[in-house]
């Protein structure tokens, strides 16, 4: 038995210290002296201010959108037929940043709404980024915290309808406590993604320095490019102690936000005072059918319609005869990628079976130092990967395409590895020790306690994979000229002298493609667990 719990905790180690290997010329390179010197310069402080602020903003506004929006999803069952077709809500995240920003640019780059916001100071700037990144994350948190919600106990339910509990009692002793750990992720995740937000607000405003619209991204870029005309260590030195601050109040943001999620819905849980004035007819009305049907097909027709005003707007052009190859690399790349997280998920799980059982103060390190990886910014991995290119070398394509999916593989661990895990937390203690006492073997144990019975999360693990690597911006555009991506052939489409919107509308229209996919692709296997469901009873 202790020789199994090892053999699983050193595969789990042994991936992320795959990871931390790739970034070891950054680490190597950490310099806490340089910190004083950034500090006093204005426009970095200032930058690293607006981004952090934005990023937490953002994080507490997509959960709170997202909870209440599933909470008034509550009538909606996961079976019924708009209970399938909310997987819909799973679209703008596969979109990708650069297509909803050339979306918005479209159906709204001359209006006067669109105007306001491009035309005022910086805080309007970041205000719309937010509503893209509501419309981009928002709805798949609402799609996530409501199948969640699906799965409370049954006689949890019974117990509360019995007793004629109020909202706030369900609130509280029910949903919140329900919801707890994947609050906490989904607001990590929004965090993550807000700070090093580049594409959207790049390509709408063309932000500066002096209309102080940049996040951290676009400075260290920015920085970056400039001080390569001096000389290539001096700009790698410069981004590099600019990163490590950066990282470092990352995770002091990352674990500010963590506490004070945790502890909020420890305490309001933890409250026996029960408001008076919330009464059962309001719960009805607040909670009726009427209005979970109404804000889920309001939700699908946000989710859809940009789509469809798009579609009806543009000409195209295909030519897609460059893309086959880039498609067939995403999709191994995502397949390498979910294997990856799947398996450290299951060996996370298993070999720390005590501090992994659920989302508390003990495995609270285990996920921080997951999210490490995650906060490290996007500039660092570009500049080591040349690095580590440089240390390979470019002869060999088998070799640089080897590297493409392992660097994806180790881009997408910390939200994949920790989506995996956080599911993985329905395998009980006493099912893992009765693997270990009648001596499963590790192929068994993972087909029996995992495989089968996450196989439809683990297809939403690949959808979201693959939406991350066929979307990423650095490794796509490190090896650009090996793996022609979507990114890259996007961006030298919609920006610059070389613009040219007709052939980029067919780069949006395969992008579209993918997105569809993914939901019809998500509906079928909620058709097909139904259909089993009904087989067995």
């Amino acid at each position: 038995m202790k020789l199994s719990i090892n053999f699983w905790k050193i595969l789990a180690i042994g991936l992320l210290l795959a990871a931390l290997l790739v970034l070891l010329p950054f680490f190597s390179k950490f310099n806490f002296s340089s910190f004083e010197g950034l500090f006093q310069n204005k426009s970095f402080s200032s930058t690293l201010t607006a981004s952090v602020i934005t990023a937490l903003l953002t994080s507490i506004l997509l959960v709170l959108f997202g909870f209440i929006g599933a909470l008034l999803l509550l009538k909606i069952s996961f079976f019924s037929f708009l209970g399938k077709n909310l997987g819909t809500l799973i679209i703008p995240v596969t979109l990708g940043n650069i297509s909803i920003a050339f979306i918005c640019k479209l159906l709204m780059g001359e209006s006067a709404f669109f105007s306001f916001f491009a035309q005022g100071a910086a805080q309007y700037k970041f205000g719309f980024l937010i509503l893209l990144q509501i419309y981009q994350f928002g709805l798949l948190f609402v799609y996530l915290f409501w199948m969640q919600l699906q799965n409370i106990n049954t006689d949890k339910l019974n117990f509360a309808k019995a007793n004629n509990f109020s909202f706030y009692q369900n609130l509280k002793d029910i949903y919140l406590p329900h919801l707890r750990n994947l609050l906490i992720l989904l607001s990590s995740i929004g965090f993550v993604f807000s700070l090093y937000e580049e594409s959207k607000i790049a390509y709408l405003f063309k932000v500066s320095q002096g209309t102080k619209s940049e996040l951290i991204t676009n400075w260290l870029t920015r920085n970056y490019q400039t001080a390569l005309l001096v000389n290539p260590d001096y700009a790698r030195t410069l981004i590099f102690n600019a990163s490590s601050l950066v990282l470092v109040i990352a995770i002091a943001g990352l674990m500010a936000l963590f506490l004070v999620i945790f502890f909020t819905i420890k305490k309001t849980t933890g409250s026996k005072l029960y408001p008076q004035h919330f009464h059962t007819q309001n719960v009805k009305k607040i909670s009726s059918k009427k209005v979970s049907y109404a804000v889920a097909v309001l939700c699908v027709l946000i989710a859809v319609l940009p789509l469809i005003l798009t579609a009806l707007k543009i000409s195209y052009s295909f030519n897609f005869s460059s893309l086959g190859f880039p498609l067939l690399m995403t999709i191994l790349a995502a397949m390498a990628a979910s294997i990856t997280a799947i398996y450290f998920g299951v060996a996370a799980r298993l070999g720390w079976k005590n501090t992994l059982s659920s989302f508390n103060q003990k495995s609270l390190p285990f996920f921080v130092l997951l999210f490490v990886l995650l906060l490290i910014p996007p500039i660092v991995i570009l500049i080591t990967g040349y690095k580590w290119m440089s240390i390979i070398g470019y002869s060999n394509e088998t070799m640089i395409y080897i590297v493409w999916i392992i660097g994806h593989v180790l881009l997408t661990l910390p939200v994949l590895g920790s989506f995996v895990l956080f599911n993985h937390f329905r395998v009980s203690n006493n099912e893992i020790d009765y693997l270990q006492v009648y001596k499963l073997s590790k192929t068994e144990t993972i087909r029996f306690s995992f495989l089968k019975r996450f196989k439809a999360d683990y297809l939403l693990l690949f959808i979201i994979g693959y939406s991350f690597v066929w979307n990423e911006a650095v490794l796509n555009n490190l090896f650009s000229d090996y793996i022609p991506s979507f990114v890259s052939g996007m961006k030298m489409l919609i920006t610059g002298r070389g613009a040219d919107y007709e052939k980029a509308f067919g780069y949006l229209f395969i992008s579209f493609v993918v997105a569809i996919a993914s939901a019809l692709i998500w509906r079928y296997i909620i058709e097909k667990a139904q259909k089993q469901i009904n087989t067995e009873a």
